[in-house]
């Protein structure tokens, strides 16, 4: 996996109950790529794969439920907190 961006600041995390508050995050976007290539050919192409998130949103106030964060940029990713210490399963982009 190669590191695509970087991304911390400040943002707005929302959950389902409504509960609403800035948190600082800092946050790597990771993407596995693959090498396709033929039996004849030596090199293969470079075919871009999925992309994750990996990091920490801080304070984490609702363990093991979904929420929003907003990001500086305006991109919101859906998440929930894995543990207290802030640190978040991504469960992808909102639209």
């Amino acid at each position: 996996m190669r590191v695509v961006e970087n991304l911390q600041g400040s943002g707005r995390v929302t959950n389902l109950a409504g509960i609403d508050y800035r948190a600082e995050y800092c946050l790597e976007i990771l993407q596995q790529d693959w090498v396709v290539r033929s039996q004849d050919q030596e090199e293969g192409q470079i075919v871009p794969g999925l992309k994750t998130i990996l990091g920490q949103v801080e304070p984490a106030l609702f363990l093991g439920e979904e929420g929003l964060l907003e990001l500086e940029d305006g991109r919101k990713l859906r998440f929930f907190f894995k543990n207290s210490r802030g640190e978040i399963g991504f469960m992808g982009f909102a639209h």
